[in-house]
């Protein structure tokens, strides 16, 4: 799940933006008769609309030298077909590595017996996406989902996706995935530079074309905007791939906000991508300047597999993972996300002959705050009563696998492993990376 096919990559803005839109005009206050200069007569289906609000973007963005991209409509039934005819474009071994992921995350509790990655992930962007910007094209795609989209909002959802179309123009997007990315964790803590700054210069487009008598309330719209995003994944049928897409938008613009509305703060959010932080941990605490991270914690690396096996594939799934798993067992969101904010390091492991072969065992390990980890053992060994779950004090083990018999001969054998002893060049499931921008 490493991995990201960057001629694949699209960045959709979920429909739970648009659900807390309609808050952010709540916050703009009005202290006259001034009215939104937006708000009448800007179809973003006409290009006077699209140049408008391009130029709006590029002004937010301090990025006068910005090129305007393709801009198209497709409505819901073709994004869908287009979305499956992805994943029937992809070579067999892809997708046999993706049924082994789905296998991993089913055996953990992270998707439903019956669920695949794939299709969750799929069936997440059918439900939410409301726009996404296509690299490879340069092209910006709406979604018409029937009834014509509120000027105002559709104003936000094209400034938003035109912010990745300038993003690409001057940092490569692909390129940043492929200098940046090699986990589930880093991939998505790049999302939320990515849809973090994108949400902040839309709103911006808005604010700035409010008129003096209006003004956008940002410290309610970085609440609002946290709110409606873990409500959304607490909904969530599958929590992993929803907290995956849905994490970005939230965390991205809470720590960017302050410095985004700072003097030159355009600019020096446009700075981070030389050097962003890869951790959704760091993004939680605001810790922007943080950098990439490198080091890592475990002192366990579980890459002793069943006897005879060795280790397929690997994964760091970072605060993402630790979040489904909780709510996965029925935790509140907000306990939830406060368990899942003690993340200090994981890896996870996959041990299988081959991609889409049965998996004769999955190991997990994760390095988290010890009164946070003793309760989660303790949960975890209710919630998985099949599985093998280990506590040290620091570090929580999990192992898994079909057959109870050699679960627990593996477990009788177990010994840790180290960092060097991770698989090298594993191909990874890609699924909700490829598809997510």
């Amino acid at each position: 799940m490493r991995g990201q096919r960057g001629q694949r990559a699209k960045t959709p803005i979920a429909a739970v933006a648009l659900c807390w839109l309609a808050c952010l005009y709540g916050c703009l206050s009005d202290d006259g008769d001034g009215g939104i200069a937006l708000d009448e007569g800007c179809d973003i289906r006409r290009a006077t609309c699209q140049r408008a609000v391009l130029d709006a973007t590029a002004h937010a963005r301090d990025q006068p030298d910005a090129e305007a991209p393709a801009i198209r409509t497709i409505d819901v039934s073709q994004l869908e077909n287009e979305l499956r005819q992805l994943v029937d474009e992809e070579d067999a071994e892809f997708l046999a590595a993706e049924q082994s992921w789905s296998m991993a995350l089913q055996l953990l509790g992270l998707l439903a017996p019956e669920a695949e990655l794939l299709e969750a992930t799929i069936a997440e962007l059918v439900d939410n996406v409301q726009a996404y910007y296509d690299p490879v094209p340069r092209q910006v795609t709406v979604i018409d989902r029937g009834p014509e989209l509120d000027p105002l909002d559709g104003v936000f959802v094209l400034a938003h996706e035109l912010t990745h179309a300038l993003q690409d123009q001057e940092s490569d997007l692909v390129a940043l995935g492929d200098a940046f990315v090699d986990s589930t964790d880093s991939r998505i803590a790049i999302d939320c530079l990515i849809e973090g700054e994108a949400m902040l210069v839309a709103a911006q487009v808005l604010d700035d074309a409010s008129g003096p008598t209006r003004q956008l309330d940002w410290a309610a719209l970085r609440e609002n905007v946290r709110k409606g995003v873990l409500q959304a994944i607490a909904e969530a049928d599958e929590p992993f791939p929803a907290a995956s897409g849905q994490l970005p938008y939230a965390l991205g613009t809470a720590a960017l906000l302050d410095a985004y509305r700072s003097p030159g703060g355009a600019q020096r959010v446009r700075a981070i991508y030389g050097a962003p932080p890869t951790t959704v941990t760091d993004w939680a605490d605001g810790a922007i300047d943080a950098g990439p991270r490198r080091q890592r914690l475990l002192g366990c690396f579980p890459t002793r597999g069943p006897a005879g096996q060795g280790a397929l594939d690997h994964d760091t799934l970072g605060l993402t993972g630790l979040l489904a798993l909780t709510l996965s067992m029925g935790e509140p969101i907000e306990e939830a996300f406060d368990l899942a904010r003690t993340w200090q390091d994981d890896s996870l492991l996959l041990f299988a002959d081959a991609y889409g072969e049965p998996l004769e065992g999955v190991a997990w390990s994760i390095r988290l705050d010890a009164e946070a980890g003793a309760a989660l053992a303790e949960a975890l060994s209710a919630f998985l009563p099949d599985a093998v779950v280990r506590w040290d004090g620091q570090e929580l083990l999990l192992l898994v696998s079909a057959d109870l018999e050699l679960l627990q001969s593996w477990s009788a054998s177990f010994q840790c492993g180290s960092a060097d002893e991770l698989p090298e060049d594993a191909m990874a499931s890609e699924g909700a990376a490829a598809l997510r921008r």
